[in-house]
């Protein structure tokens, strides 16, 4: 009876483990691409590759000329936007982290395709999508010793280890 028991509760756990959502371990990016007048362009074709594989998705823009690239493995990307009529724009030190959704703004401007605008990305992109405040903690910070007044110190001397409040006792 008792190992009938042991394997309902393991069964038990291993169906509710599998129904838990995973962490998400990539990030996504989206885009609209304008005109210099503000009006969407369709059908540009859009690039993302990552600068350390080489690995490239590419798409084309939507009629009010968006386009989204998800599910992208955490890393740095380069953004290549290009259309007949326009100047080539490429977006450089793309930093993406994880469960990112970064947002790019991107005006063509007229000219031939075999022309290009770079545009390295320095500053934070904003995150438009979501309402949501995170801090991500990366490497550097995992392997850095916290600071002297927040590091941990066992505590020592007489009644070390004991509750110091008496909990009240029900007789």
């Amino acid at each position: 009876m008792r190992i009938k028991a042991v394997c309902f509760a393991a069964f038990l756990l291993l169906g509710l483990a599998s129904s838990l959502p995973a962490q998400e371990i990539t990030g996504n990016i989206s885009g609209t691409i304008t005109d210099p007048s503000g009006g969407g362009v369709p059908d540009a074709n859009v690039v993302v590759t990552n600068t350390a594989t080489g690995i490239e998705r590419s798409t084309t823009t939507t009629s009010a000329g968006i386009f989204f690239f998800t599910n992208l493995p955490v890393g740095d990307y380069q953004l290549a936007v290009s259309k007949s009529g326009f100047k080539k724009s490429e977006t450089t030190g793309i930093h993406l982290n994880v469960n990112d959704k970064l947002a790019f703004p991107i005006t063509l401007v007229l000219g031939g395709v075999n022309e290009v605008v770079t545009v390295t990305s320095e500053a934070a992109v904003l995150q438009t999508e979501t309402a949501e405040v995170s801090n991500l903690v990366g490497n550097n910070q995992m392997q850095s010793p916290a600071s002297e007044s927040a590091r941990f110190r066992p505590a020592r001397g007489p009644g070390a280890g004991r509750c110091s409040r008496q909990w009240p006792r029900r007789h």
